[in-house]
């Protein structure tokens, strides 16, 4: 029950959203070298490149997190991060970069950012309405959205619930 409660919510959140005016933002680059990840506290810092094989990112109602398989630990992407350390830490996470940004003008609450990735993934992010000390307002992980589009089996919840799951 919660879980279809959910997915009504999203589908109202975003059906104020037309696929249609999408424009393609940015790619990225063609040098395939994942940036250095920043520290999120003294004891984790977000997962490098090198480590991707052993993190894993799974799937929750408020936001992502990053799981040490070894471990079992978890360090959280919450919705509100700032764009550029969210993309960042799923890159690191995944091992790759995303593979197209688009915006989509169409949004009620303004535009929205969607970065996509080759496994189905795809990061929402909208532009705070509140600004900084500077005056800038920055972009905010908003939301997340999973397909069948690439290899989606990898990212589930910590359930391992995800597309393709059975019931039991």
């Amino acid at each position: 029950m919660k879980h279809q409660l959910i997915f009504y919510l999203l589908i109202i959140s975003l059906s104020s959203c037309d696929n249609k005016k999408n424009s393609t933002v940015e790619q990225p680059a063609a040098d395939s070298s994942i940036m250095e990840p920043s520290a999120i506290s003294a004891q984790d810092t977000l997962p490098s490149a090198n480590t991707s094989a052993s993190r894993s990112l799974i799937l929750t109602s408020e936001a992502l997190q990053v799981m040490n398989k070894e471990t079992g630990s978890t360090i959280d992407i919450p919705f509100g991060m700032e764009i550029e350390q969210a993309v960042e830490t799923v890159n690191n996470t995944l091992g790759e970069k995303y593979r197209a940004r688009q915006v989509n003008l169409e949004c009620g609450e303004g535009p929205m950012e969607i970065t996509s990735y080759g496994n189905g993934l795809k990061l929402l992010f909208q532009t705070n309405s509140h600004k900084d000390s500077e005056g800038k307002s920055s972009k905010k992980f908003r939301g997340w959205l999973l397909d069948d589009s690439g290899v989606p089996k990898e990212i589930t919840t910590m359930a391992g619930i995800g597309i393709g799951s059975t019931k039991a």
